[in-house]
């Protein structure tokens, strides 16, 4: 069994009444997650160290996610982030009281879980069409091997706020028709096509916290979309002691 989180742009769930974290200003107010956005590193280092530290987790594994179709293997939680999209962690020595983790700030975050492994998957409308939720899951499965396997999806954009180009919009629901949301605005529902493929390959699944929720209608989430400049939310994973 796993243990699975997700945080805000407040803390864990805060505006929910979870525990309040984090140390960012301005439009990365407060537990920013992200490196690449343009928040004090020193910042971002002390909000990741902090949620680790009331996880109870002795390190938080992030990605540097860079909206591919490659998939890691943690073998050395010290290793520098890699440019992968998902990210997976056996049962063994190296996993006790170490968490993997996904960012978002409008795309999908995935935490899919079995007896022996959990992985973390960064779903973006490009990693979408790229075939990383298929790829992932393909690793994770021959690792899982018989095992049961679920998954859970976090907080994302909705459809209702999420318009592309004509281009965009044909080529992605060309490949996933779920991800059809309005085609006279062009809109697209990524988590949409996800839960599609979850669905195809009979893998049970539910939204994080019993409900979906739109980060961009909702402020107390970090929204690229929204804001242009903000922060990164994440979804973490543990294994149960």
């Amino acid at each position: 069994m796993a243990k699975v989180w997700m945080t805000d742009r407040y803390g864990l769930n805060s505006f929910s009444g979870g525990e309040k974290l984090g140390s960012s200003t301005g439009p990365f107010h407060a537990l920013n997650l992200g490196r690449k956005v343009g928040d004090e590193p020193s910042v971002v280092e002390r909000n990741r160290s902090d949620l680790a530290s009331v996880l109870g987790l002795r390190s938080i594994r992030y990605m540097d996610q860079v909206h591919s179709a490659l998939c890691e293997v943690v073998t050395d939680p010290n290793k520098a982030e890699s440019a992968v999209d998902a990210i997976i962690l056996t049962r063994n020595e190296i996993s006790d009281s170490l968490g993997i983790a996904v960012q978002v700030a409008d795309c999908v975050p995935v935490v899919v879980e079995s007896d022996g492994a959990v992985m973390a998957i960064h779903v973006g409308r490009e990693g979408l069409f790229k075939g990383i939720t298929e790829k992932a899951l393909d690793e994770f499965c021959e690792i899982a091997e018989n095992s049961s396997v679920k998954a859970f999806v976090g907080p994302s954009i909705c459809g209702n706020c999420y318009p592309l180009s004509r281009e965009l919009y044909l080529s992605i629901v060309q490949r996933y028709p779920a991800t059809k949301f309005d085609e006279d605005e062009n809109k697209v529902d990524v988590a949409a096509g996800v839960l599609s493929i979850l669905d195809k390959r009979e893998i049970p699944w539910q939204w994080f916290g019993g409900k979906r929720e739109c980060v961009s209608c909702d402020s107390g989430y970090f929204s690229y979309r929204r804001d242009a400049t903000t922060g990164r939310q994440a979804m973490v994973v543990a294994f149960s002691e």
